[in-house]
């Protein structure tokens, strides 16, 4: 296919997406598709903007809010961080503590996953097993991390997973 066909179709596409959205909002199919062509005539700049604001929901004119954003990742980090603990403080110390939390962990990264994805409008399966996924390499990099140290400084644990039960 020829560039500038490749390129005609995309700018079909995107309008056709821009129009949608109008659609999704109460305009009339006619009215969408003639206000996405309006935004979408003044520029690549102007329908680029179009879109990020219809199409992704972010307001450029909006200033970001880094305490907001820090503030609503404490608080997901620490609901997030009450599973794994209940469930190490409800299980005696060793093999089946560690296997118990990492379970609950994973579980609940599933689960949040699923829930930020329904959220976000994102395909739900898809994120959560990413999320998962990277949940557990970072498990096992910890942990990993933890057993090289304790290895190399001769720490044991009170009978903990890297106590060497």
């Amino acid at each position: 296919m020829h560039v500038g066909a490749q390129v005609r179709d995309w700018k079909f596409f995107e309008l056709r997406e821009l129009a949608k959205i109008y659609e999704e909002r109460g305009l009339s199919p006619d009215l969408a598709a003639i206000v996405a062509l309006q935004l979408s005539s003044r520029g690549e700049e102007e329908t680029i903007r179009a879109h990020i604001r219809d199409d992704i929901g972010i307001d450029e004119d909006e200033p970001p809010r880094p305490l907001r954003a820090a503030w609503v990742s404490f608080v997901s980090f620490s609901l997030g961080s009450v599973g794994p603990i209940v469930a190490a403080g409800l299980t005696p110390p060793g093999w089946f503590a560690f296997t118990t939390v990492t379970v609950v962990t994973l579980v609940l990264l599933f689960l949040f996953g699923s829930l930020s994805a329904q959220m976000g409008g994102s395909p739900v399966l898809k994120s959560a097993v990413r999320l998962t996924v990277g949940g557990l390499v970072s498990l096992m990099g910890t942990f990993g991390v933890g057993r090289v140290f304790s290895l190399v400084f001769g720490m044991q644990g009170e009978g903990g997973a890297a106590g060497g039960e």
